[in-house]
C-alpha cells in the first residue's frame, strides 16, 4: 500500500509541477503580446508622423516605405505573440488541465 501511495503522491505532484509551468509560460506570453501591442502602436504612431512629414515634403518616399516595412513588421511580430498564447490557454482550459496552481 505504501508504493501505490508514493507513486500517487509523485503523480500528482508532477502534474501539479506540469500545470504551474504551464501557467507560467501562458504569463509570460500574455506579457511579450503586451510588449508587442505597444510595439506595434509606436510603429503606427511613427509612420503617422512620418506621413505628416512626406505630405508636406520634408521626407522622402524612401523614409514612408521604410517607416510602412516597419510597421508591418511590428504587427508580424505581435500576430506571432499572440499564437503561443492562445495555444497555452487552450491547454490551460482542456478538462485535464488547470491554471489554478
Amino acid at each position: 500500500m505504501k508504493r501505490a501511495e508514493f507513486d500517487e503522491q509523485r503523480t500528482d505532484s508532477a502534474i501539479r509541477l506540469q500545470v504551474r509551468r504551464a501557467f507560467a509560460g501562458l504569463r509570460a506570453a500574455q506579457e511579450r503580446i503586451q510588449v508587442a501591442r505597444a510595439a506595434v502602436a509606436q510603429a503606427e504612431e511613427s509612420l503617422r508622423i512620418t506621413q505628416n512629414r512626406y505630405e508636406a515634403g520634408m521626407n522622402n518616399v524612401t523614409d514612408l516605405l521604410r517607416t510602412e516595412t516597419a510597421v508591418l513588421e511590428s504587427r508580424t511580430r505581435y500576430l506571432a505573440r499572440r499564437f503561443p498564447c492562445a495555444k497555452g490557454r487552450s491547454r490551460c482550459s482542456s478538462p485535464l488541465h488547470t491554471c489554478s496552481a
